[in-house]
């Protein structure tokens, strides 16, 4: 299963989005 993982910058955290390019939902983990 092929996984994608992304960065997004904010300014109060890094969201870091791994999505699985298939059934399931996303997983959102928030590095504070």
């Amino acid at each position: 299963m092929a996984v994608v993982e992304r960065t997004i910058r904010t300014p109060q955290a890094d969201l870091r989005v791994s999505e699985s390019a298939g059934p399931g939902m996303p997983i959102v983990m928030i590095h504070g």
